[in-house]
C-alpha cells in the first residue's frame, strides 16, 4: 500500500497549523483503489468522514467533459460559433468557436464578466483577507448582461494567445442548456448524477458544504450560486473527495470514451 512520504505529512501539517476550522482531505490513487486521509491542525483525523467543498474552477473540466459528449452524440460541432446557439445575438458579426471558448483562445478578457478594478478587488481580497468576499458572490451574471458583454468586446476571427478566461467556458455552458433544452443547471446535474455516476457531486452549497475561513480564522461562510448565474458553468459545482477521485480514474482509463477528446492536443 502506497504511504504518503514523511516530507509531504511535514507540509500537510505546516499548511494546517494555526487554523483551527481547516479540514484538508488528500486522496490518491493506487493500484486502481483510491485511498482518502483527512487532516486538521493536530493531524490526521477521522478519514470516515465525507467532506463537501466547493471545487471552485474544477467546475470547468465538468462543462468541457459534457461538451465532448454533445460532440460525440452530434448534437454540435467544436467549429460551432456560439451565435447557432444564442439566437438573439446580432448577425453578421463575428462571434468565437466552441472550440476556441474550450481552448481559452478566443480573445476575451481574463477579467471578464468582470471589470478591472472589480477583478482585482477580488483577487486582492483573496490574497489578503476574504471577509468582503463573505457570502456574495461577486462572480455573477444574468442573460442581459452576458448578452451585452458579447456584443461589446469586438473580437477577430483569429486564434488569439492562451488567456484563462471564466466568461468563455460560462458561454459553453450557456450553449450546453439551450441544446438539451433544460439549461445548464438541470443538465449538468443530470449529468453528474447520472451519466458520471457521481451522487455526491452537484451544483451550488448545500448546508453539507465546509465553509470558508480567512487569515484570522473569521467564517466567510460559501459563496452562493443559482440557476441564473450564467456563471456557474466556470466554478458552481461542489464535491467529495471521493467523488473527485473517481472521477480522475474516469478519465484516467477513459472509462466514457467521449472523454478521450478532452486529452488531446488541439493547438
Amino acid at each position: 500500500m502506497f504511504e504518503i512520504s514523511d516530507e509531504t505529512v511535514r507540509l500537510i501539517n505546516k499548511t494546517c497549523s494555526g487554523k483551527k476550522n481547516l479540514k484538508l482531505t488528500v486522496g490518491y490513487l493506487t493500484d486502481n483503489q483510491y485511498v482518502i486521509k483527512i487532516y486538521n491542525e493536530s493531524g490526521e483525523i477521522d478519514s470516515s468522514k465525507k467532506y463537501h467543498y466547493e471545487i471552485g474552477s474544477i467546475t470547468k473540466t465538468f462543462t468541457i467533459s459534457l461538451l465532448s459528449k454533445y460532440i460525440s452524440e452530434n448534437k454540435l460541432t467544436l467549429n460551432d460559433s456560439i451565435q447557432k446557439y444564442i439566437k438573439e445575438l446580432k448577425e453578421d458579426t463575428y462571434y468565437p468557436t466552441l472550440l476556441r471558448l474550450a481552448t481559452h483562445s478566443s480573445g476575451y478578457s481574463g477579467s471578464l464578466p468582470l471589470n478591472k478594478r472589480e477583478y482585482f478587488k477580488i483577487i486582492l481580497g483573496l490574497i489578503f483577507d476574504g471577509s468582503d468576499l463573505n457570502k456574495n458572490n461577486p462572480l455573477h451574471m444574468d442573460f442581459n448582461k452576458m448578452k451585452m458583454l458579447i456584443e461589446r468586446t469586438k473580437l477577430k476571427e483569429v486564434d488569439y494567445s492562451w488567456k484563462y478566461s471564466n466568461f468563455g467556458i460560462s458561454l459553453i455552458g450557456y450553449v450546453l442548456g439551450t441544446v438539451s433544452g433544460k439549461g445548464y443547471w438541470d443538465t449538468m446535474n443530470d449529468f453528474l448524477h447520472n451519466k458520471l455516476r457521481l451522487k455526491d457531486t452537484y451544483l451550488g452549497t448545500s448546508n453539507n458544504n465546509l465553509q470558508g475561513y480567512d487569515r484570522q480564522n473569521n467564517d466567510c461562510g460559501n459563496w452562493q450560486w443559482d440557476k441564473e448565474n450564467f456563471i456557474s458553468p466556470a466554478g458552481a459545482v461542489s464535491s467529495t473527495a471521493e467523488d473527485l477521485l473517481k472521477y480522475a480514474k474516469i478519465n484516467m482509463y477513459e472509462d466514457k470514451p467521449y472523454l478521450s477528446s478532452c486529452h488531446k492536443k488541439t493547438r
